[in-house]
């Protein structure tokens, strides 16, 4: 295979475009007040709740991550959801109930009320940023190997075209 074709550049840069269209119609359309972007005014049912929350998550760690622990672990990859499932009943059952009359937007928020002290919440804060800069780096990694493999572009410029899609779409819709 010798990399992509006019055609498949152009189905790549409608991808690419319609997901930033989708960004900017929420943005201008949808929300209207902090609360609406952060916790959708409260108002939100469950489902659209749970879809959200699962998409959030689906990274190129999910997609590449569990074919790849379903061929070396087998069935015991699968006991291990049925153990996730348990523990996020019990969350539900437990911490949503202590949590969700405070009417708080984050952890972090919580950390401040129940320690008293900002100390608490910046230090989580922190430890939450060096987290994610890392799992951003690993998150994007997948899809920059997936298309350095088809493309035939270098890593580097696989990887800035996913981080750069990202970037806009996140900047746009939490500009509004």
């Amino acid at each position: 295979m010798s990399g992509f074709v006019v055609y498949d550049y152009i189905v790549f840069c409608l991808t690419i475009c319609v997901s930033l269209a989708i960004g900017v119609y929420y943005a201008c359309a949808g929300q209207k007040t902090t609360s609406d972007f952060l916790v959708g005014g409260r108002q939100m049912k469950v489902l659209p709740v749970a879809v959200s929350l699962m998409v959030s998550f689906e990274s190129s760690i999910m997609m590449l991550g569990f074919p790849a622990e379903t061929y070396v672990y087998g069935m015991m990859f699968w006991l291990s959801n049925i153990g996730f499932l348990v523990s996020c009943l019990l969350a539900t059952r437990m911490v949503v109930p202590l949590v969700h009359p405070l009417k708080i937007t984050s952890i972090n928020e919580y950390y401040e009320l129940r320690y008293k002290s900002r100390y608490v919440r910046l230090l989580n804060l922190t430890i939450g940023c060096i987290n994610y800069i890392f799992y951003m780096g690993i998150v994007l990694f997948g899809p920059g190997i997936a298309l350095e493999s088809v493309t035939n572009f270098p890593m580097w410029t696989s990887t800035l075209v996913v981080a750069v899609a990202a970037v806009i779409y996140t900047s746009i819709v939490s500009a509004s």
